[in-house]
């Protein structure tokens, strides 16, 4: 009954599909006609907001037939809510073919400014290192800005973290060919390492701040290659302001959370504390000028009243 319904998949490819398990390779070959066929059809129903192609587990060929298409689909836009390409099996042994077409389709080669990504989903995939590579070209041209970043389960070593975060720290410096950068180059706000395969040398970039000034939430569950030395370490460089906008960074187990939380409740209550100083200060400045304004000007209703007292 199962084989049935199966290939019934093939010859229904109507039918709309998700993939949230993990699948045997038969059982993928007869239901990829109908996964196809559901890529093509929500990239054909894309919005020029949200592009949702997860849970299909589409392989490279497969990635590289929509990525193809996709150029047309995008038809040069700057802004997108949210694409999603998680749950899929592209970028495996290394392979990059399909996440160059899908960053060509998505920056068309822009001189003219930058395409903004709020939300860019690349979880449970295999781009690896070369895929990251291949991202990471843009970002740091400052061809392509992204807000929030899922990598979770992506196959990431030290090499594509540092290729990653140096990335980001290329963009204080940096200038496009017609506008200069502006001052709120740094766009990244959410980022989500979890079960990926860097070790300590790897997490030692994430202690180096540039790049990250508006990072919310950091991510880094079940990173089983970084001893928790380095967690601490990460820890104690938050308590002194290392990411100054974080609000949640998250680890794997209890033992390594608790000084992680602890490092930024206190650098969240140092800044907040240090905003109540900001503003008692622009309040006090601003109620001294009011108050000489107003003396000046008793003052000089006083001078203009007053009657002269002259020499007998």
């Amino acid at each position: 009954g199962r084989k049935k319904s199966l290939i019934a998949l093939r010859e229904r490819d109507h039918l709309e599909l998700d993939i949230y398990e993990q699948t045997n390779t038969i059982d993928l070959l007869l239901m990829k006609p109908c996964l196809l066929a559901n890529a093509e059809r929500r990239l054909a129903a894309f919005d020029g907001s949200v592009l949702d192609l997860s849970n299909l587990y589409l392989n490279d060929e497969e990635m590289a037939l929509v990525c193809g298409k996709m150029r047309d689909a995008f038809n040069e836009q700057r802004h997108y809510t949210c694409i999603d390409l998680s749950s899929n099996s592209f970028g495996a042994m290394g392979r990059w073919g399909a996440m160059q077409l899908f960053v060509d389709a998505l920056c068309n080669f822009r001189t003219d400014g930058c395409v903004r990504v709020e939300a860019l989903r690349l979880s449970e995939t295999s781009i690896c290192s070369s895929g990251l590579r291949v991202l990471a070209g843009p970002m740091h041209s400052g061809l392509l800005k992204i807000t929030q970043l899922y990598l979770s389960n992506a196959n990431i070593d030290d090499e594509g973290l540092a290729c990653l975060l140096s990335a980001l720290r290329s963009l204080k410096g940096r200038r496009l060919r017609l506008k200069p950068l502006t001052a709120d180059a740094d766009v990244l706000e959410v980022l989500d390492l979890s079960e990926n395969w860097f070790s300590d040398e790897g997490f030692q970039e994430l202690l180096i701040g540039t790049g990250l000034s508006r990072l919310r939430a950091l991510h880094l569950n079940k990173l089983y290659h970084v001893s928790k030395s380095a967690v601490v370490a990460l820890a104690s460089e938050v308590r002194t302001g290392l990411y100054p906008a974080i609000e949640e960074i998250q680890t794997s187990y209890s033992e390594d959370n608790l000084p992680m939380h602890k490092a930024v409740r206190h650098w969240r209550l140092r800044r907040d504390l240090a905003e109540c100083d900001s503003d008692w200060n622009r309040f006090r400045t601003r109620f001294e000028a009011e108050l000489r304004v107003r003396d000046a000007v008793r003052s000089a209703k006083r001078c203009r009243f007053k009657t002269p007292i002259h020499d007998a």
